[in-house]
């Protein structure tokens, strides 16, 4: 579970206040790390995060900077870490060229996402595919929990996208200049009585439904225009039937009942084996993801689920169709689970065609172990002004006023890349591009004021 909170359009000093309450308040949804967006009147944008709580966030110099300008949008996001370390890296919001974006969810099957075993964080791999795909595309392959915020600098549209595993709530201020959004309508109701902002109704984007605001881009915002509403396709939840003559993947052929979870539409040339029914049972439990709900040749319900493993394509099934509370709790569950294999059946026409059965009694949730920010066995290090070598807490301190030129924090990952002025002093990656920036840092560099 996370916190999705923020304000676009007309801001003035009530607005940001009511967008800094509200990211408070959503801590209750997230405390691990907490991140905003900000765009100014000129389109510039600016993004700081940092692990832990809004608080944490206030002490960067950078956030100060957010707000000493004028501001036309304010996305925030508080992390309660699923997928990936606690990190500043693997905080909200992710950058992928022209897209900005924010989620609350857990998917279930990130292997549907382009470059998936690229993205230790599944939220990071969903706003690389919408830049990549599109969102309608990207959409379509969200296997799991999702409710999405993103900011399109192409479009300038702030966006909204949701499914039942997740809420989302908006309202537009009385006066129609400004929208404010967070997980919780309870929040929206609380902050805007006591900012004394009047609005229009709360409202919950219904399930599917893509909401673009266009956020004009002035100094002087008058009032918004009607959102760009568009249903999407949603991902499609196969429900498979068993016969005792169907087959299974073999050597790269397609599957007879069982559900290919990666649903890959150019497979690979070449394959590696798959893990078989009695290799599973080998292992003391089984992780898996909730596929869909089916019906055996005897018409029996279970929920057919799939391991979590790329190289197996086991069906596995769970049969508690008469514990409402299990059913109910598998189908709608926005994580990973794990449990043991009681049972295994294959067919008699076909040895291959086998299944496993699960059970229930020992099924659980799993997420990712919480970890710390600095790994315990190898720290990373980075090389600040002076040639000291420092880890991964010193640096922050040393970056935390953030880039000479444009207030931006760096991470411990960009330290080769950045130009140190003096010891509290840099300029970063992007900055030192700018021609100004170069022949600034090459006459300084001339005179031995600059090291690297």
């Amino acid at each position: 579970m996370c916190g999705l909170v923020g304000v676009a359009g007309h801001i003035n000093g009530k607005e940001e206040g009511v967008f800094k309450r509200l990211l408070e308040i959503d801590t209750i949804r997230g405390p691990h790390s907490t991140g905003i967006l900000g765009v100014d009147a000129r389109g510039f944008t600016t993004v700081v995060k940092k692990v832990g709580t809004p608080w944490d966030l206030y002490e960067y110099k950078s956030f100060d900077e957010i707000f000493r300008k004028k501001l036309t949008v304010l996305m925030g996001h508080n992390r309660f870490a699923t997928k990936g370390k606690i990190s500043s890296l693997n905080a909200h919001p992710f950058e992928h060229d022209h897209i900005i974006g924010a989620h609350n969810g857990t998917l279930r099957n990130q292997g549907l996402l382009p470059d998936h075993q690229k993205f230790d964080v599944d939220s990071d791999n969903i706003f690389h595919s919408i830049s990549k795909l599109g969102v309608a595309q990207t959409v379509e392959k969200l296997c799991g929990a999702f409710a999405l915020t993103w900011w399109d600098e192409e479009q300038e549209t702030m966006n909204f996208i949701r499914n039942t595993e997740r809420p989302l709530h908006i309202c537009l201020s009385e006066d129609g200049k400004t929208i404010f959004w967070a997980s919780e309508s309870w929040m929206l109701e609380v902050t805007l009585k006591l900012a004394g902002i009047k609005h229009h109704p709360i409202f919950e984007p219904a399930s599917g439904t893509l909401f673009s605001y266009k956020i004009q881009i002035d100094y002087n915002v008058k009032e918004l225009d009607p959102p760009k509403v568009e249903a999407l396709k949603l991902h499609t939840y196969y429900v498979a039937k068993t016969t005792s003559t169907s087959t299974t993947q073999g050597s790269g052929g397609k599957s007879g009942n069982v559900f290919d979870a990666a649903n890959k539409e150019n497979p690979p040339a070449k394959k590696t084996r798959s893990v078989t029914v009695s290799e599973l049972i080998m292992q003391e439990r089984v992780e898996f993801f909730v596929s869909s709900e089916a019906e055996s040749d005897g018409g029996q319900r279970y929920v057919q689920c799939y391991p979590t493993q790329d190289d197996c394509n086991v069906e596995l099934r769970v049969y508690c169709a008469d514990d409402k509370n299990m059913w109910d709790w598998l189908m709608q569950g926005s994580c990973y689970f794990e449990g043991k294999i009681r049972r295994y059946s294959s067919s008699v026409d076909n040895p291959n065609a086998a299944y496993a059965v699960l059970d229930p009694r020992t099924i659980a949730e799993t997420t990712t172990p919480v970890e710390d920010d600095t790994p315990e066995d190898e720290p990373e290090m980075a090389v600040i002004y002076g040639g000291k070598v420092v880890d991964e807490e010193e640096f922050d301190l040393a970056v935390c006023g953030g880039c000479a030129n444009c207030k931006q924090i760096a991470f411990i990952e960009d330290s080769d890349e950045i130009v140190w002025l003096d010891k509290f002093n840099f300029i970063c990656q992007d900055c030192k591009e700018l021609p100004v920036v170069q022949e600034f840092i090459k006459k300084s560099q001339e005179t031995g004021n600059i090291k690297h």
